[in-house]
């Protein structure tokens, strides 16, 4: 599947592209929409927008103490 990404304005009825897209006539296609040029979201932003607990801030500093292992133990 590939991916085209074009501008278009909504006339009331239907999307008018403002440039010419490769489309086929009479095929159906699935349209992903945004407004004003907003970039969609990613899988990158998403795990990054949930990933809100990392712990405590020294937690590298203090990996040993956190995680109940001794300095030197193996």
């Amino acid at each position: 599947m590939s991916t085209i990404t074009f501008r278009a304005r909504f006339d009331g009825q239907a999307l008018v592209p403002s440039e010419d897209v490769p489309l086929v006539k009479d095929r159906e296609y699935v349209l992903v929409t945004s407004e004003n040029g907003a970039p969609r979201e990613d899988a990158f932003d998403k795990i990054i927008r949930m990933a809100t607990n990392l712990g405590p801030p020294d937690l590298s500093e203090r990996l040993d103490e956190y995680t109940g292992r001794l300095i030197g133990d193996a």
